[in-house]
């Protein structure tokens, strides 16, 4: 049987490393814990918006503890990145062009929270009719 004669935790590199003072060998050991799940969600202040509206989509990680970075996403194209703070992040654009866009947030993680990625969420944005239309709340979306 051995005995220790020290452990040392290197929090840099997460690990134990343990000496054996009988074997004089130094045991490593992984100690990260496993990560906490999350899920993210994604919401629009303004949907349909008009070309060239500022519209402000919220990203909000399952826990207010999370840390991290949030990525906006429309399809496969990066829109904008936030730090998490309080478990949300936002980002401001007027940017989107006429269309529907599949907006999504992607949350990194950090070391005590794994990533996730919201569900799409379909952006419209779209030209308003002339006022003179009695619906002019009806949107062409170049469809």
């Amino acid at each position: 049987m051995s005995s220790l004669r020290g452990i040392v935790y290197d929090s840099a590199n997460k690990r134990l490393f343990v000496a054996d003072y009988t074997n004089n060998r130094v045991l490593q050991y992984d100690a990260a814990a496993p990560l906490i799940s999350t899920t993210t969600t994604l919401t629009s202040s303004l949907n349909p918006a008009d070309v060239g509206a500022e519209i402000t989509f919220t990203a909000t990680v399952s826990s207010s503890a999370a840390t991290g970075v949030l990525t906006f996403k429309d399809g496969a194209s990066t829109i904008g990145t936030t730090a998490v703070g309080h478990g949300s992040g936002t980002l401001l654009t007027s940017s989107l062009v006429l269309g529907l866009h599949n907006m999504t947030a992607v949350y990194s993680g950090d070391d005590v929270y794994s990533g996730s990625t919201s569900s799409i969420l379909v952006q419209a944005v779209g030209v308003p009719l002339p006022a003179s239309s009695k619906r002019n709340f009806f949107y062409f979306f170049g469809l």
